[in-house]
């Protein structure tokens, strides 16, 4: 993944649901004085969002591997909806028990307890909140490259557990990375194993010492030396 690329996702990601909320809004009729506020301080909320988690969250699954679209995206929906429901809980929480509000004409709140249409809005925030995440995971994912990082990475890592195992199996087989048999009574378990593909060599690795064949010891080569 290159730097200069990364560096885009990380400036630009986040201003997104920032326009995507406002272009709802706009849509909506709201009037444009009022957009371009809002659009400020939900940049604001964005790209906090982004630094505290987004960035965090980007590192860890680079570092694992695990750099997957469905991943991202739900680690987008679980960066913009975790806050909001924290913050509701915790408003539910210090409410005072005699407070009450309404929205269009419709109770959300009484005596200090949401109503049904209360939880529905809540829900629906919650979910929007997510769906916005979603979004900038998912430009964050194509403007990163994190397609091409997450499968040289995920191949990577393959190769790198193929490569341990088939190390293992030449040490215990008593086989050097030459190819050389320092053990012969153990070549023929260790070929029958190998035969049987429970170690193959791969032929994306550097070397060809891995797909070197075994050798019994009493081949042509050895019996010239």
């Amino acid at each position: 993944m290159r730097p200069a690329r990364l560096a885009l996702a990380f400036a630009l990601a986040p201003a997104v649901p920032a326009a995507a909320f406002c272009l709802f809004g706009a849509l909506m009729g709201a009037p444009l004085d009022s957009l371009l506020l809002v659009f400020f301080f939900a940049s604001l909320v964005t790209y906090l969002h982004a630094i505290l988690l987004g960035i965090p969250l980007a590192i860890c699954l680079m570092r694992l591997h695990w750099l997957t679209l469905l991943r991202v995206l739900l680690a987008g929906a679980l960066i913009g909806a975790l806050p909001v429901s924290a913050w509701t809980i915790y408003n539910e929480l210090r409410s005072d028990s005699a407070s009450s509000s309404s929205f269009g004409g419709v109770e959300h709140r009484i005596d200090g307890r949401l109503t049904r249409a209360g939880w529905i809005s809540t829900i629906e925030g919650v979910l929007m909140f997510g769906a916005l995440g979603m979004l900038a995971g998912g430009v964050w994912w194509w403007l990163s490259g994190a397609s091409a990082c997450g499968a040289q990475g995920r191949r990577g890592h393959v190769l790198r557990g193929r490569r341990r195992r088939f190390q293992f199996f030449s040490y215990f087989c008593g086989r050097k990375d030459s190819g050389a048999l320092v053990q012969p009574g153990r070549a023929a378990t260790c070929a029958a194993t190998l035969d049987a593909g429970v170690v193959t060599a791969n032929n994306a690795m550097d070397s060809d010492t891995y797909s070197a064949p075994l050798r019994a010891p009493n081949s042509a080569r050895h019996r010239g030396r």
